[in-house]
């Protein structure tokens, strides 16, 4: 009697046979370019997905064909099928991701080494290109997954590089490849930059719109000569061209891009050293990006100042030196991430032009969202992170009543909790969707890689407790401010527009009081109380019949410990008449009154005229554009009304 030994592989592929022969079915059939094959993890990645597939497909076609173990009849993104070619079993996903594809010879090092690139998106034609690839990185190079700079050539030596532009990015020759390694879910970097791109828009972009105040990115699925290396964050790279500074010239000076590399009393700015006697790359703990040469004369008089400057002289010429609103953002960017290894190191210092002032943009973000930067957790959200600049900027009320105005600004937005938490969630559904986690730990079996929903769970709490620290310390930026800031009061068209700003963190209530006489007041209005999370308050009130002749307004406002103060006294006068003729006006309109002052303004509110002291009631309208304007006449009694012209030319 024959007897055979049982297999459940021989007897699925027996099986699998049979479906073939009973039923000759349509196979999926792909071209080269839709799947990348690794035979040593016997995995095979496609990012081409069928409309449509036939009933019952059992057969698929790669570099050959393969049988699946049962028909199917669709195709699910992110879930391994099993596949097998005669005694080796493949496992089997389709994805959403790009495949890059690098070939290269030698060891991959400091230096370029030639090779090849192939990146399939999910659509398209496959782009291809020569190229050099090195190592990039400090600690990063230690893990057994690298990061890489990748830089375009024309030829296989590298003596002509091309520009390429990918996944709607910016049309370059230099990309970078993050390997992500210590982050454990691997969304750190990409839901940092994604965030700063929303948050901070750089000041000169109406002029430069090629300009971007961070990188942006995409996820990708990495090949390395046919080896897989799992998902990787492909970018472009912080340099002059991502922030469109102006280039040097033989005649001109250009803009100016530093990055700080280490933590040195000059990128904290608690000291500084000499110049460097000799032509250096780096100085202080900061590497010179753009220009390329050795001049570190601008960069050392901003730190000197920054360290060594008078209080006084610092709080009057620092706005001159430095975008605050730059400064404003990234000191509420990085807080908010707890980025703790990126206020002295891993940040840009740049220029956009000569005599500018000096921007910060974000670099290295993998240490943030409760992570240090190995990978660790680091679940403190109860501190303000600082150096010795922000400590100085934090001395001047004006800049903490910034702070605070912004960052409740965005917490109404931007960095609201379901703003943030869908940013982080949509990183993590993309990722685990398309089976990456699952990928990458068949190929990396490291202790950073943690992709369970508790893991998840960790960064939204960590998230919520950061927020809520941070909206009290920006709340108490302000609690020894003014309790007003500003109030202003304007007749237009016979109705009197009052307009002001309180801080809203020391202010319980305030009531609108209105007189003929500045002696006897009435209550007009009782404005109602703002949320504390808008900081400062802004309020405006019209009162629709004011009283014929004077008309006075200020404000009674009650503090938070029902004390009440007064605001200055605001006057209107309905009975002194302003006549602005011909309106419409072709040539020169006329404004009749007690003329002071003229000013016209767009609709969007640019000043684009002010009247001279010798004719104040002559506008001349001939260099302006057809359309409607906004006539501002401040009488010699301090009466101020606005009146809609037209120009019609």
């Amino acid at each position: 009697m024959l007897s055979f030994a049982y297999s459940p592989k021989k007897v699925a592929i027996l099986i699998a046979i049979l479906f073939i022969s009973i039923s000759a079915k349509s196979q999926l059939v792909f071209d080269k370019h839709d799947y990348q094959i690794d035979k040593n993890l016997h995995l095979i990645i496609c990012n081409r997905i069928p409309d449509k597939i036939p009933d019952n497909t059992l057969s698929i076609s790669f570099d050959k064909v393969y049988t699946f173990y049962a028909p199917i009849d669709t195709i699910q993104i992110g879930i391994p099928y099993s596949i097998f070619d005669n005694d080796t079993i493949y496992k089997l996903y389709f994805t959403r991701l790009p495949i890059v594809n690098l070939i290269v010879k030698n060891t991959i090092g400091d230096d370029y080494s030639g090779g090849t690139l192939s990146i399939s998106d999910t659509i398209g034609d496959p782009i291809n290109s020569t190229m050099g690839i090195k190592l990039r990185g400090a600690l990063s190079r230690t893990y057994p997954k690298k990061s890489y700079h990748i830089q375009l050539w024309s030829d296989s030596t590298g003596t002509e590089t091309q520009n390429k532009s990918f996944f709607g990015m910016r049309n370059d020759q230099t990309w970078l490849l993050l390997a992500m390694y210590d982050e454990k879910l691997r969304l750190n970097n990409k839901v940092s930059h994604d965030l700063w791109l929303k948050l901070h828009k750089l000041y000169y972009a109406d002029q430069e719109p090629d300009a971007h105040s961070t990188i942006r990115s995409r996820y990708i699925e990495a090949f390395l000569n046919d080896d897989y290396q799992g998902v990787y964050l492909f970018t472009e790279d912080t340099d002059r061209k991502q922030l469109q500074l102006k280039k040097q010239t033989i005649s001109n000076a250009g803009g100016e891009l530093y990055k700080s590399y280490d933590w040195t009393q000059e990128t904290v700015f608690t000291g500084v050293s000499s110049l460097p006697s000799t032509p250096t790359e780096d100085w202080g703990g900061w590497e010179l990006d753009y220009p390329d040469t050795t001049n570190w004369i601008n960069l050392h008089q901003f730190i000197d100042f920054a360290v060594n400057s008078s209080d006084s002289l610092f709080k009057q010429q620092i706005s001159a030196k430095i975008r605050q609103d730059n400064f404003a953002d990234y000191f509420i960017f990085l807080n908010l991430i707890r980025a703790t290894d990126n206020f002295g190191k891993n940040l840009f210092l740049a220029r956009y032009k000569p005599d500018e002032p000096y921007f910060i943009v974000p670099w290295d973000l993998d240490g943030t969202w409760g992570y240090l930067w190995d990978g660790n957790t680091n679940n403190i959200t109860n501190d303000i992170l600082s150096n010795n600049l922000f400590n100085r900027l934090l001395a001047i009320p004006s800049f903490k009543l910034q702070l605070a105005t912004r960052w409740f600004a965005l917490r109404s937005n931007i960095l609201s909790i379901d703003s943030l938490s869908s940013s982080i969630n949509n990183s993590y559904n993309f990722l685990i969707s398309n089976g990456v986690y699952e990928r990458e730990s068949l190929k990396w079996a490291n202790p950073f890689l943690s992709y369970s929903a508790e893991e998840l769970d960790y960064i939204h709490t960590w998230t919520q407790n950061r927020v809520n620290y941070l909206d009290n310390y920006f709340k108490s930026l302000v609690q020894d401010q003014p309790i007003i800031y500003s109030f202003t009061a304007e007749a237009i068209e016979k109705k009197a527009v009052l307009n002001w700003t309180v801080n809203c963190a020391a202010v319980n209530s305030f009531d609108v009081e209105q007189s003929t006489d500045s002696l006897t007041w009435s209550t007009i209005s009782v404005a109602p109380i703002l949320s504390n999370d808008s900081l400062p308050c802004q309020y405006t009130f019209t009162d629709n019949n004011p009283s014929s002749g004077n008309s006075y307004y200020r404000l009674k406002i009650t503090n938070k410990q029902n004390s009440s103060s007064y605001s200055a006294i605001q006057l209107l006068n309905f009975d002194l008449p302003v006549n602005v003729f011909p309106n419409p006006a072709s040539t020169t309109l006329q404004v009749q009154g007690n003329i002071d002052k003229v000013d016209v303004y767009s609709l969007r509110g640019a000043l684009i005229y002010e009247s001279t002291n010798a004719s104040p009631n002559l506008v001349n309208v001939n260099s302006f554009s057809s359309g409607t304007y906004l006539l501002r006449v401040t009488q010699k009694n301090g009466t101020v009304s606005t009146h809609k012209i037209l120009v019609n030319r």
